[in-house]
């Protein structure tokens, strides 16, 4: 017998806002698509008013037409208690004006192996997934949708998931998150970071990018605010800089190349002004308008080479500490007499 509940007009009946309502904690799964159509104007596919809720889409797909508002929407807003505990997992989202998943006041939250495209199309969406704090995205790939893509709180995972196509950015986190083996490309428009670390309300401190690929997105491939590590990264074509930081981050072993878009602050990797106690270290930078540019004070920046390509390598405010700029222009050995171990090089 099956333990979990199917999702249908008798175990899960509807309202005037929802095609379905789950008012009770368990397990739940869908046996065939949920299609909420245009002419039910305003309505959600699936609405969960409870928490400690597993929905499995079992493959299929939560499709709606404009102007309908969410594909799976947590309405259980309860603040003081900060309720949670969602599982949403396994099929496709599409079609929704305001959002796939609305879910920021669920928390602790789990979502995995999800499709959605197509979505926020109407004005004001914020993103394709919304999360609450302490949630963890795995697996899932949003792509094409109008308000951005994976929109989360704080203390938020993220990793091996896509982000491409969205008219914001690719990726948005709170403070306090990871992002890891994620690859978010050709996100444009207002905001259109590959990965943003900060949410519309302004914090995204002390959270850590590793290991993701950011490319062809209309702003920089990744936007930290203060107290951000990012390593390990590619940033690839993108139209701003490709990894700009605030106070206080690290930015260690990236690849930064050919982020020389139409936007003035076009860099591989930028330190705006105002900005410092940045450390920027064993990065590889190529054919970018600057390869480096740290415009802010008191930022600490070692070890890093920068090619050609057109570009100014290194564009290092006198109040930085760096190591020296090393150019061989015809090539050659690194010895004792013509380097130094915290050396940057030009070549």
């Amino acid at each position: 017998m099956e333990p979990r509940t199917a999702v249908n007009s008798t175990n899960t009946p509807g309202d005037s806002s929802c095609k379905f309502r789950i008012a009770t904690s368990g397990s739940y799964y869908l046996t065939e698509d949920v299609v909420v159509a245009a002419s039910d104007a305003g309505m959600s596919g699936i609405c969960i008013e409870v928490q400690s809720v597993s929905v499995d889409l079992n493959g299929y797909r939560v499709r709606g037409e404009e102007p309908n508002l969410y594909g799976i929407w947590f309405r259980f807003d309860l603040a003081s208690s900060h309720p949670g505990n969602l599982t949403i997992k396994n099929g496709v989202i599409s079609g929704f004006g305001s959002s796939g998943i609305r879910a920021e006041f669920a928390y602790g939250s789990h979502y995995s192996g999800l499709h959605v495209y197509n979505t926020g199309t109407t004005s004001g969406s914020q993103g394709a997934i919304i999360t609450g704090n302490g949630c963890a995205v795995e697996d899932c790939e949003v792509t094409s949708n109008g308000g951005g893509g994976i929109g989360s709180q704080d203390g938020c995972t993220i990793v091996r998931c896509t982000a491409h196509g969205n008219s914001g950015a690719g990726i948005r986190t709170g403070n306090g998150c990871t992002v890891s083996q994620c690859t978010s490309s050709n996100n444009g428009g207002a905001g259109g970071h590959g990965i943003w670390l900060q949410t519309s309300s302004g914090d995204g401190n002390g959270s850590t990018v590793t290991n993701c690929t950011f490319s062809f997105n209309g702003g920089s491939g990744v936007l930290a605010d203060q107290g951000c590590t990012i390593s390990g990264c590619t940033a690839f074509q993108n139209d701003a800089a490709g990894i700009t930081v605030s106070n206080g981050c690290t930015v260690l072993g990236n690849t930064c190349m050919r982020n020389r878009g139409p936007n003035s602050d076009a860099a591989g990797i930028l330190v705006p002004e105002f900005r410092s106690g940045s450390r920027i270290e064993g990065n590889n930078t190529r054919e970018n308008i600057v390869g480096i540019r740290v415009l802010g004070s008191h930022n600490f920046v070692v070890r890093n080479s920068s090619g050609s390509g057109g570009e100014t390598a290194f564009d290092i405010a006198s109040e930085n500490t760096f190591g020296e700029l090393v150019h061989l222009a015809t090539g050659g050995e690194l010895t004792n007499a013509n380097s130094s171990p915290w050396a940057n090089f030009l070549y």
